[in-house]
């Protein structure tokens, strides 16, 4: 855990094998198999980047998502498993992405 010396707001980052997580103030980012998103061959459904602030869903987006949103050299890069790096791409893509956050213009 870290804190902001500014803001005094936690920043708050945590991972496993199959998950990976970051908190920051109002905002949660979450990639891992504890959110899915439903898929008709997956009794699970897939695993899903799911991005909040102050508790609204902003994104619920899996890998193949992503292919939207970042470059062709990115996304060939990508793999699910490396819970990290899938996490940071999803992180810069809301943070890139005026569609998710109504309030704030792309940075």
């Amino acid at each position: 855990m870290i804190i902001d010396s500014k803001t005094k707001r936690v920043v708050d980052c945590f991972r496993s094998d199959d998950y990976a997580g970051l908190e920051y103030g109002d905002y949660a980012f979450y990639y891992g198999y504890e959110e899915t998103v439903p898929k008709h061959d997956l009794e699970n459904g897939e695993w899903a980047f799911v991005a909040d602030y102050k508790g609204n869903e902003l994104c619920r987006l899996t890998v193949d998502d992503f292919k939207e949103y970042v470059c062709r050299n990115t996304f060939e890069r990508l793999d699910k498993w490396n819970v990290e790096h899938v996490l940071l791409t999803g992180v810069g893509i809301v943070l890139n992405n005026e569609k998710f956050h109504p309030e704030r213009k792309a940075m």
